[in-house]
């Protein structure tokens, strides 16, 4: 991933919104960097400021955020299966005790 993906270019003269700023440069949603900045994700720093190793760890973080949402989608599908397994069961002996008493 490189800087240039990171969302949320700096919108000249945006109305309607709040006025964001940089906590490290100063510069604001309508006067962004010499070269134009984005926001990153999460933070109150342009992408100019952040250094490399503050990069990595905010696309690490990212990572590991989106791989703990896939996880907890995939194990409430799971859970679901397995209540829909379970109810089926239930039905299933249910009928076979009403066959047993005929």
């Amino acid at each position: 991933m490189n800087r240039k993906s990171l969302p949320a270019k700096h919108a000249k003269g945006a109305k309607g919104l709040k006025e964001r700023t940089c906590k490290r440069c100063g510069c604001t949603t309508s006067r962004a960097c010499a070269g134009g900045c984005a926001w990153v994700l999460g933070t109150d720093v342009c992408e100019r400021c952040l250094t490399d190793v503050e990069f990595f760890l905010w696309a690490s973080a990212n990572d590991l955020r989106g791989m703990a949402e896939d996880f907890r989608s995939r194990t409430g599908r799971l859970l679901l299966r397995a209540q829909a397994a379970e109810t089926m069961l239930c039905l299933m002996l249910r009928r076979a005790k009403r066959k047993g008493r005929r």
